[in-house]
């Protein structure tokens, strides 16, 4: 008889910690030993795909709480019913509303087991007003997940969680099971590109975090030398006007050619087979999913050298890393590949068998053993043993 866990997140749009859960669910569902479900507080937000299709398909129960306003208890109490409907042995709560949230109302009602993923480097995690906050929730919790070494380290340093509490767990990726049912185009002509440019392209939220604005004043410098540069922008616009400052200043430099802002896009493999090389300037970075998917098409990357992304991207090898917020530096990585054909191929190629490194198999295979051992425990939260 399978045991039952069931995953607490904010929502289940189209995003870089929901499409792990779509991979990591989907491995335990056919695993057998772990019977999963799902619950957020929300489905879709604005105009991004819903992913609750994708997990119904896999047979995997869905159950929306209908929390609207952060912190509307009515959320709350519908958490606590299906907690005490489906009863499942483990909790395992996902980004800031379902670790905060999750970890108390799971602790109320009694789920024996309560695991949290920590997805990214939480700038909420520097705001002492918060770190109270974050040391009660975790405190609650058998044993965090760190889906890097960079965001376990953050954990000790910010929230003084012990080592012996956390599990370093990489997101897992399966480029056959993200890329199937996916057709491709050359979506170059819908951009107003051709073959001749050398097109740049990043996928992501854009707020403050992923460095749009480096990125833009790259392009440039980049461009003084390599005229026929142009760059893409994919993704859904945070609510903190970053994207208006980054449209003024396409604007004042005179690139509003040159730059197209695609907003959320669900064809992401013809998006990325329409790049020649792939970016993601961030400031700051838990995981970067994204890098493995666009290694997986065999995209040469140029990024940041912070947090994970040396985790992932080997430098010199699968792409170029520069210090974060350094735009000569990225100007210069760019021109780079742009000028060496032979250089772009060689990473090209080193990409895809770097991405099978970080397998969903694997994955799978580190949570339900971290699964098998806290059942089998069943230590109290908190104790000498779970920190």
């Amino acid at each position: 008889m399978p045991s039952t866990v069931l995953h607490l997140c904010t929502e289940i749009s189209v995003g870089g910690a929901e499409n792990h859960l779509v991979m990591l669910l989907r491995g335990l569902a056919q695993d057998g030993r772990y019977k999963p479900h799902i619950a957020a507080f929300r489905d879709a937000v604005g105009d991004m795909r819903s992913l609750r299709p994708d997990f119904e398909a896999r047979g995997i129960p869905v159950h929306i709480l209908g929390q609207i306003k952060g912190y509307d208890p009515g959320g709350l109490v519908r958490l606590a019913r299906v907690l005490r409907q489906v009863r499942p042995e483990i909790l395992h709560t996902h980004l800031f509303r379902g670790d905060v949230f999750g970890s108390l109302v799971g602790a109320m009602v009694g789920v024996p087991v309560r695991v949290a993923t920590v997805h990214n480097i939480e700038a909420r995690f520097k705001q002492l007003l918060l770190q109270p906050v974050f040391r009660l929730a975790y405190g609650l919790d058998h044993r965090i997940i760190a889906i890097s070494d960079s965001v376990a380290a953050t954990l000790q340093r910010h929230l003084n969680l012990p080592a012996r509490k956390i599990r370093r767990i990489y997101y897992g990726f399966d480029a056959e099971d993200r890329w199937r049912g996916e057709s491709t185009a050359d979506l170059r002509p819908e951009f107003g590109f051709s073959r001749e440019d050398l097109v740049l392209g990043t996928i992501g939220r854009i707020g403050a975090q992923k460095g749009h604005g480096f990125l833009i004043q790259a392009l440039g410098e980049v461009r003084q030398r390599l005229p026929r540069t142009k760059l893409v922008i994919v993704g859904v616009a945070e609510s903190d006007g970053t994207i208006e400052r980054l449209r003024s200043m396409v604007h004042a430099m005179d690139l509003d050619k040159h730059v197209v802002f695609a907003g959320y896009r669900d064809d992401v493999a013809s998006v990325l087979d329409s790049l020649d090389v792939f970016a993601l300037p961030s400031l700051w970075e838990g995981f970067g999913l994204v890098l493995l998917e666009a290694m997986s098409r065999g995209k040469p990357v140029v990024a940041s050298k912070v947090d994970a992304i040396p985790e992932i991207i080997e430098d010199g090898r699968q792409g170029l890393l520069v210090a974060p917020g350094d735009v000569l530096a990225l100007a210069g990585a760019i021109i780079k590949l742009g000028q060496c054909p032979d250089t772009c191929r060689r990473m090209s190629a080193e990409g895809p068998p770097r991405v099978e490194q970080f397998s969903a198999g694997a994955m799978v295979a580190e949570t339900i053993e971290l699964y098998d051992s806290l059942l089998q425990s069943r230590q109290p939260a908190g104790s000498a043993e779970d920190g």
